[in-house]
């Protein structure tokens, strides 16, 4: 689908507002923004955001903006949302500006921000709970197409239908898949008891943490469209599987004690999330990351073997 022209960018700010903007500039999205457009909005002197997805029922991140509006956690405020706003017909969301840079991972020599800020930033994510299942947040409410909503956080790891694909795939052995169909009962009593907390679920992601203009300080989060209500050692595991080892510079220390835990990243339980994090990139429908990379199948079988 090509970019909206800017008379039908203007029209949706109208619906969305009730009022002409003063302007409208088409901007680049953020580094690795490649699902949605992005416009500069300057309506009664508030410089403003606009954002469009490309498709339809797709999510904003609405819930989960609201909720760190009212946790006082740094996030642009919504000014006007829509999930079909006339006359695109597609979800948008208009936001205060937050005048920095976007942190971009492209740039590698260095991690683009303070890695114990980050730490800290994301703790008080974690710390707000959710008086619901366990899901995706969805925008006004909890939504299915990307993990099951669910009072059993266990059910949200479709093990035994992975197993089935990895064996058929020639990515396991049958004692792996075995091992992997049992995991979670295996971990029954850990999972049974996993806290329901928000979760950003793509706080690495390019584009989605502002920084201070030549700075690494850390002035705001967005785009809480994959957030969730869950175990926040599922997010962490992110970290300990992207990091240790790789080519991207990243001080593990620095964020853990900003973050203000020292779990182990080898227990049983990170251990398992490090399994489904390479297997899935979408829990409802037991959709397999295919194709996956050689060293990642690697890591997939290493992990099973402490299992066995």
């Amino acid at each position: 689908m090509e970019r909206p022209e800017l008379n039908t960018v203007q029209a949706t700010i109208e619906q969305l507002t009730g009022r002409v903007p003063d302007s409208i500039e088409a901007v680049k999205p953020p580094s690795g923004g490649l699902e949605s457009w992005s416009y500069r909005v300057s309506s009664s002197g508030q410089a403003l955001w606009l954002k469009i997805n490309h498709s339809p029922d797709t999510m904003l991140g609405i819930h989960f903006n609201q909720r760190l509006r009212e946790a006082n956690i740094p996030t642009p405020e919504v000014v006007a949302w829509s999930a079909n706003a006339d006359p695109i017909g597609l979800p948008c969301v208009l936001s205060t500006h937050v005048a920095g840079d976007t942190a971009n991972w492209l740039q590698i020599k260095m991690c683009p921000y303070d890695e114990s800020q980050c730490g800290s930033l994301l703790r008080q994510i974690h710390s707000l709970e959710f008086d619901g299942p366990y899901c995706f947040l969805g925008d006004a409410e909890p939504i299915s197409t990307l993990c099951p909503i669910t009072e059993d956080w266990a059910t949200m790891f479709p093990c035994e239908h992975a197993a089935r694909r990895c064996l058929e795939l020639g990515w396991l052995a049958k004692s792996q898949a075995d091992t992997l169909a049992k995991l979670p009962d295996l971990l029954s009593s850990e999972l049974g008891s996993a806290p329901k907390r928000l979760l950003h679920m793509d706080f690495l992601y390019n584009g989605n943490l502002i920084l201070e203009t030549g700075t690494r300080k850390i002035i705001a989060a967005v785009d809480g469209a994959e957030a969730m209500a869950g175990d926040p050692r599922l997010e962490l595991a992110y970290f300990d599987y992207g990091f240790p080892g790789s080519r991207w510079p990243f001080n593990m220390a620095a964020f853990r004690e900003g973050y203000g835990t020292h779990h182990d990243p080898l227990d049983d339980l990170n251990r398992f999330y490090m399994v489904n994090l390479l297997l899935f990139t979408r829990f409802a429908e037991g959709d397999l990351n295919i194709p996956m990379a050689t060293p990642n199948i690697l890591l997939l079988q290493t992990l099973l073997r402490t299992f066995e």
